[in-house]
C-alpha cells in the first residue's frame, strides 16, 4: 500500500459514515441548568477507497489495526454539548481497517447534553433529549441504527440504559424518523435534519419517562418519620 496523505477526505463528494449506538448510561439529570450526563458507546463505520489491498499479495492478510493519527476519520461531534470527554486510553483508539477500505473505530465517552426539561407535570412527567451527532467541516450522511428489532422494554435491557444519581425514571431510547423503511438489517433509519446546504446531522431521541409509582412508595416510606417528627 503507497502512502497518502490523510488529511484530505477520501473523496470531495458526501462521505456516508453509519453510526450504532450499543451502550447508554443516564448518569445525572439536572433540572435546575437543564442538562443530561451520558455515558455513550458507539460504533462509528465509513469508507477510504485508499485503504483497499488484496489479501493474496499480503500473505492472507484481510484487516489491520491502526491509530487513528495513521489515517482519515470523519469528525463527528455531539452537537448542543456542555462537554465531551473521550475514555479511551491511547492504546485503545485504534480502528480497524478491512482490505475492502471498510473502517471501523469504536468511541467510548462521556458527554453533557444540552435538554429543555419541564417539570410541572411531575412526577407523571415525560422528557425528551436529542443526542444530535454531525460534522462540522465535512459534507456527510450520518446514518443511525440501532443494534436490534425489539421492543421498547427488551431495548433498555439491551442497551443497559440506566440511571445512577436519578430515582423513578425509565428511558426509552428511539431515532429522530419520519416514514422511512424498516429492514432487518437496518430497523431504523434517522431523519437528516439540514443545518445549511452542506452540513447535516442526525439524532437519537431519549425519552425519559417517571415512574410515579416509586414516588408513591418512597412517600409512604418516610410518612411515619415526618409523624414521629410531627409528634415530638
Amino acid at each position: 500500500m503507497a502512502p497518502f496523505n490523510v488529511h484530505p477526505s477520501p473523496t470531495e463528494e458526501s462521505q456516508t459514515i453509519n453510526i450504532q449506538l450499543n451502550y447508554m448510561k443516564i448518569v445525572d439529570v439536572e433540572e435546575t441548568i437543564e442538562q443530561v450526563d451520558l455515558v455513550i458507546v458507539y460504533e462509528m463505520m465509513w469508507v477510504d477507497y485508499r485503504l483497499k489491498w488484496d489479501p493474496k499479495e499480503f500473505m492472507g492478510i484481510e484487516y489491520i489495526f491502526v491509530y487513528p493519527r495513521r489515517i482519515w476519520m470523519p469528525d463527528i461531534s455531539i452537537y448542543s454539548n456542555n462537554g465531551f470527554q473521550d475514555e479511551r486510553t491511547e492504546a485503545q483508539r485504534i480502528v480497524k481497517v478491512d482490505h475492502n477500505g471498510s473502517m471501523l473505530a469504536v468511541i467510548s465517552a462521556s458527554t453533557e447534553i444540552v435538554c429543555s426539561i419541564d417539570i410541572r407535570d411531575m412526577p407523571f412527567d415525560t422528557q425528551e433529549c436529542q443526542l444530535a451527532l454531525g460534522s462540522y467541516s465535512v459534507r456527510a450522511q450520518v446514518n443511525l441504527t440501532l443494534p436490534f428489532d425489539l421492543t421498547a422494554k427488551d431495548l433498555i435491557m439491551a442497551l443497559h440504559l440506566m440511571v445512577s444519581n436519578v430515582t423513578a425514571l425509565a428511558f426509552i431510547l428511539n431515532i429522530l424518523s419520519e416514514s422511512l423503511p424498516k429492514t432487518k438489517n437496518v430497523p431504523y433509519l434517522a431523519q437528516n435534519v439540514y443545518v445549511d446546504l452542506s452540513l447535516t446531522l442526525a439524532a437519537y431521541l431519549i425519552a425519559m419517562i417517571r415512574r410515579p409509582i416509586i414516588w408513591y412508595i418512597i412517600k409512604r416510606w418516610i410518612s411515619p418519620k415526618e409523624e414521629k417528627n410531627n409528634k415530638a
